[in-house]
């Protein structure tokens, strides 16, 4: 199996200041069969993240369009543009309710937040030119993510250049989202690893993680097991207290999330601990309100 490095930097140089506004097709390009390949890294590791526009559903009751995408194979977001007003892309996480959020304005002012989701607010920070994949340069929007209106904690910065979408995430705790290559309408960018090509050992371990982490009210718990098992994850309180039960069934060997929700828990640390065979691992997961 060939391997590939993936100790690429990618640099995101801010070189001027542009006080200029723009549309969503112009930050956030959804074709179908668009694809981005990101480099995860946090203190555990890194991994290779997929994002992948799956379907698109035009002409809603509202004058909408819907752009459904896969990201990193676990989960759907889908992305709505307002064919009346194209410079707010709305999202929803999994459609569970229907309901879409403002996510992204690129029509504010610098500074300006505006509430996501009922929990999270995010604030246009500033627009540059900038640099990713070694070769691309071209304008960049920077937004930053909080869980409270004043953005006195800032959890994540973003980053979307003309163009290419989607580019960097700057994580609270020093994890990192880098982009390695796109392909954008048909045209590639950058470097995107194969499925086949990608480093898969068939010894990997036992794993369990969450992302967002810390996180305002839903949080993805991921896992891995090397064969198929009759696995238990559970989530603790602080005091070993059992505060729900996540999965207690047999499964296939492979990697799997599911999202939690701190239904009616107050903001701290929990813990989410797998069962497998004679091993068990813990993921501290920081919940902040």
């Amino acid at each position: 199996m060939k391997k590939n490095k993936l100790n690429i930097i990618i640099p995101l140089i801010f070189i001027f200041n542009l006080p200029i506004f723009g549309q969503v097709e112009d930050y956030f390009p959804l074709h179908k069969g668009d694809h981005w390949q990101y480099l995860y890294q946090e203190f555990l590791g890194s991994e290779l993240w997929d994002y992948k526009v799956v379907d698109i559903i035009d002409t809603l009751a509202d004058s909408s369009t819907v752009y459904v995408v896969n990201q990193c194979g676990y989960f759907f977001v889908s992305y709505k543009i307002m064919k009346n007003d194209k410079s707010i892309i709305y999202w929803t996480y999994d459609g569970l309710n229907g309901k879409y959020y403002p996510y992204l304005k690129f029509n504010g002012n610098i500074n300006e937040a505006w509430p996501i989701d009922g929990s999270r607010w995010i604030k246009y920070d500033d627009r540059y030119v900038g640099q990713v994949m070694l070769t691309v340069t071209d304008s960049v929007f920077e937004f930053g993510l909080s869980f409270d209106s004043s953005f006195i904690y800032t959890m994540n910065k973003l980053y979307f250049m003309k163009g290419i979408g989607f580019i960097n995430e700057e994580q609270e705790g020093g994890n990192t989202l880098s982009l390695l290559g796109c392909i954008v309408n048909g045209v590639k960018y950058g470097t995107i690893v194969d499925v086949e090509d990608q480093i898969t050992p068939i010894d990997y371990k036992v794993t369990i993680k969450n992302y967002p982490n810390p996180f305002n009210n839903q949080t993805i718990i991921k896992y891995t097991i090397p064969e198929a098992e009759f696995i238990n994850i559970t989530m603790y309180d602080m005091l070993g207290r059992e505060i729900e039960v996540l999965k207690n069934e047999y499964q296939n060997a492979g990697s799997f999330s599911i999202p939690w929700t701190a239904k009616g828990l107050s903001s701290g640390v929990y813990f989410a601990v797998i069962r497998y065979k004679n091993q068990m691992l813990t993921q501290k997961v920081i919940y902040q309100k």
